[in-house]
């Protein structure tokens, strides 16, 4: 995250310390492309045809989005969720992003 960002944030957007941020590896949206360019010619597809060019980097992208929680550490997320609170009725917590991708 730049310093521009960082700047521009919302005191609501900081979960004791714990920020969300996209990450896409380069290396692998290249790799992954790349092998998509080949599914895509194996299904009979033309992957240089204006249509098709930029589907192999989009088809990476979402993959790198859709896996990333792969690498984030859950006891940091988690830790910047615990609080201490009086109130003795039912805590509604919302805005909870979930993905999920069979195996």
């Amino acid at each position: 995250m730049n310093e521009n960002q960082l700047n521009n944030m919302d005191d609501d957007d900081d979960l004791n310390g714990y920020v969300k941020i996209d990450r896409y590896n380069p290396e692998k949206i290249q790799s992954i492309a790349g092998h998509y360019s080949h599914i895509l010619s194996d299904l009979g597809e033309d992957p240089s045809r204006e249509g098709l060019l930029k589907t192999p980097e989009r088809v990476a992208k979402a993959l790198q989005f859709l896996t990333q929680g792969y690498d984030i550490k859950p006891h940091e997320i988690l830790k910047s969720a615990m609080f201490k609170e009086e109130y003795s009725q039912m805590v509604v917590v919302k805005d909870i992003e979930v993905y999920s991708m069979c195996e």
